[in-house]
């Protein structure tokens, strides 16, 4: 199948909408006093408070030209199996382990102008997440560069402090991980429509990327339309849009394959291409998805197809992997649901009050392209579907503190009618604090 259509249109869409936005934007006024020395040297000498809440410790300026915020968060998870997949020899253990540590700082200077960092100690390993620097000229018109979040997966923009379940959907194992790029993006419309469109060094799916081992270059866009805001119904909480990227992808200066691996919720791999195998073309990814939140109930769709050129020897195809997810949730005691964080309206207090609960459920599934076996993939140790559903049971203390208990199971299904691959099974407790 091509993506190629699809996403022209939307990239059309979105050269269209950028020019509005610039034709939009409120114009620099020259005489502003923003760009007085006079008014810096007053700047310097205005006082300083310092505060703290359920947004993290903050370090401001009384008129808000410059700030510093520290946040941060911490995952702490334990992982049980009823039942693994026999699908490798390498199984997942059960365990308890730190699933993210974070500190989060960001600098805001001349009010416009941020610099935000953010590493992470997870599993033990230091990572540097986002590293980035923003420049908030306008609603409509601003620019981003450095390490972040490309504007693709609906799921994985979200923070994995406020998601349904504790691992992401399959959608998110084929749209980009955190890259290094520049990015303009804004709202239109009175904020009903936002936009954001970048080139980035491209990284394989469901993967990040510090440094590019080839010249080829994505560019990657997003429109995401809130039609119903501000009206006073049920459909307010409504969110609609679409993704895409298109790029480049070929065997590594280092030799790496730049293909992906594929993984179960209990971070098993049940999909691996063969070891003479290597990315050779373009790669298109299309990625619809929506939301709706609508009182103490949400619900999340999303779907992802990834076309990528793959040689092996003389052998060439083109090969498209998809996925998809449905998730809903409901939270029991009143609260509003949210994109971002459940914020309980009788914080636990030890005396009487207990927070919020929230019920969640989720279906999500993956398809390999059937043309990767036997040629790319091998059927004995590479499943071509994955299947899983998870319930979940959510805890929120207070703002910043979360208990919950998920269950997960997946099924694989094999290339091959001579061969059987055992379901997975895991219940997943987790302990955070975010701020």
């Amino acid at each position: 199948m091509s993506l190629r259509l699809p996403f022209t249109a939307a990239l059309l869409c979105l050269v269209l909408l950028f020019g509005a936005s610039v034709a939009a934007a409120s114009p620099v006024d020259p005489d502003s006093t923003d760009n007085d020395p006079a008014s810096e040297t007053a700047s310097a000498e205005t006082p300083v408070s310092v505060q703290a809440g359920e947004g993290g410790f903050f370090i401001r300026t009384d008129d808000e030209q410059f700030q510093l915020r520290i946040g941060g968060d911490i995952q702490v998870n334990s992982r049980f199996f009823d039942t693994r997949s026999d699908i490798t020899p390498l199984r997942s253990t059960d365990s308890f382990f730190v699933r993210r540590m974070r500190i989060l700082a960001i600098a805001t200077v001349f009010e416009r102008f941020d610099l935000r960092v953010m590493p992470n100690w997870g599993f033990g390993q230091a990572t540097l997440q986002d590293a980035f620097v923003n420049a908030r000229f306008a609603t409509q018109f601003n620019v981003r560069a450095g390490k972040f979040k490309p504007p693709v997966g609906l799921e994985f923009l979200q923070s994995p402090s406020n998601l349904f379940l504790y691992e992401r959907a399959y959608p998110t194992s084929l749209v980009p991980g955190r890259d290094v790029g520049i990015m303009v993006y804004g709202s239109l419309f009175d904020e009903r429509l936002d936009y954001a469109v970048g080139a980035f060094n491209g990284p394989v799916d469901g993967q990040g990327l510090n440094e590019d081992t080839n010249d080829a270059k994505d560019f990657m866009a997003r429109l995401f339309a809130h039609p119903f805001q501000g009206m006073d119904s049920l459909l307010d909480g409504i969110g609609i849009g679409i993704a895409g990227t298109i790029g480049n992808e070929r065997i590594g200066q280092d030799g790496a394959s730049n293909l992906p691996r594929y993984r179960t919720p209990g971070r098993q791999t049940f999909f691996s291409n063969l070891a003479d195998a290597h990315a050779d073309g373009q790669r298109v990814r299309i990625a619809p998805q929506g939301y709706w939140y609508a009182g103490s109930f949400g619900a999340m769709v999303e779907y992802v197809a990834s076309q990528q050129a793959v040689r092996a020897g003389d052998a060439t195809a083109d090969l498209t992997n998809q996925s998809w997810q449905v998730s809903i949730s409901q939270v029991i005691t009143g609260e509003d649901a949210s994109y971002g964080r459940v914020e309980p309206d009788n914080p636990y207090d030890g005396e009487g009050q207990w927070g919020a609960f929230e019920l969640a459920a989720r279906v999500h599934g993956i398809q390999i392209d059937s043309d990767a076996f036997p040629t790319f993939a091998s059927p004995a140790v590479a499943a071509e579907t994955a299947l899983t559903w998870g319930v979940g049971l959510n805890w929120y203390a207070t703002d910043n503190a979360r208990f919950s208990v998920n269950y997960e199971r997946t099924s694989l299904n094999e290339h091959r009618d001579d061969l059987s691959f055992d379901d997975e099974g895991m219940f997943i407790g987790r302990f955070q604090i975010a701020f």
